[in-house]
């Protein structure tokens, strides 16, 4: 892949009750630069000096109350969130992350799945695990419409995006026959497919063929009613190339704006990263990571750190415990449910 481009990060850090300006170029020079100013190297700085001294203030909790809201839910039967990843070392391997919370019960549904071409892309395997670390399994026979070697050699991320929606639509949906359905996601081909699933000839991909394929199978069985899902469109996880402070302030406004949907949003994205080790660069840009950051201590950073962990194991049992710590705070509320 070649080497990466060292990029100039610039952080506050809070050190005694005061708030000192910081430019490193990775975590290990940010983990030195706070080891001089007696600060804790978790969270690893603030990219906004207005966290940073709340956190040195000892307001932090007062700040999060303030900035991350929780959602009301209360036209849903259910609210998903979903996200995709994919590993180009092999250029055969997806993935995605989702977790379903649903009006009539207090558990949430998590689940990752790990999406693989096998036999030279002439089948593809699924292998899912539940936040209880349940694993299934299933190999499927593929062959390209599109004259692609595999399925995700041929789609790339679209595979893992377009099957967390589809799997997420099929237990609502299929398993249990729910009508009002808030899908969350953050990448366009979601419900574009979803307003053209009845016109397969435009699908630009496999992915986005069988995902057509899908919701119309879905439609024809009766599970799928044209008004039953809505769809939200919100930002992905991380602040990139940005310079200036009025940038800055601009992602920071427009987050306000989408809590408590970008913690989840944060948090299935975890999910399918682990499952393809993809690391998290830049934790201190995932807003989970800076509401909550005591959670977080010892969680890989880099790309190197994760390949060290060898599996999602990990990344599962703590997105698991931060929902159900946390449920209450950030999670949608339903008609039935209380803050």
């Amino acid at each position: 892949m070649g080497t990466q481009k060292t990029e100039k990060i610039e952080m506050y850090f809070t050190w005694k009750g005061n708030v000192d300006f910081v430019e490193y170029h990775d975590y290990e020079d940010a983990r030195d630069a706070a080891k001089k100013m007696g600060q804790i190297v978790d969270p690893p700085g603030f990219v906004y000096k207005e966290e940073a001294e709340a956190f040195s203030k000892g307001k932090w909790d007062e700040y999060i109350e303030e900035h991350y809201k929780t959602f009301d839910a209360a036209n849903y039967d259910a609210v998903i969130y979903t996200d995709g990843s994919f590993t180009s070392k092999d250029n055969t391997i997806s993935s995605y992350g989702l977790i379903i919370f649903f009006k009539d019960e207090k558990k949430p549904y998590i689940e990752s799945c790990a999406i693989q071409e096998v036999e030279g892309g002439k089948k593809y395997k699924i292998v899912r695990y539940n936040g209880d670390g349940e694993k299934e399994e299933q190999e499927y026979p593929f062959e390209s419409r599109f004259e692609k070697s595999g399925l995700v050699s041929g789609s790339h991320v679209t595979v893992g995006e377009l099957f967390g929606a589809m799997r997420s639509l099929e237990i609502c949906c299929k398993e249990r026959k729910l009508k009002n359905i808030l899908l969350i996601y953050d990448r366009d081909g979601v419900k574009q497919g979803y307003d053209n699933r009845k016109d397969l000839n435009t699908a630009v991909g496999d992915a986005a063929y069988k995902y057509r394929e899908f919701l119309q199978k879905l439609e024809e069985d009766g599970f799928l009613k044209d008004d039953g899902i809505t769809f939200k469109k919100i930002d992905s996880h991380e602040v990139k190339d940005k310079q200036d402070e009025d940038e800055k302030e601009q992602y920071r406004v427009a987050n306000k704006e989408k809590y408590p949907h970008a913690i989840y949003n944060d948090l299935v994205d975890i999910l399918a990263k682990a499952e393809t080790g993809i690391g998290i660069k830049r934790k201190q840009d995932f807003n989970v990571f800076r509401a909550i950051p005591d959670e977080f201590k010892g969680f890989p950073a880099t790309a190197e750190a994760d390949k060290r962990r060898k599996n999602a194991g990990h990344a599962r049992n703590l997105v698991k415990y931060v929902v159900e710590k946390y449920d209450g705070k950030f999670r949608p509320i339903f008609r039935n449910q209380t803050e």
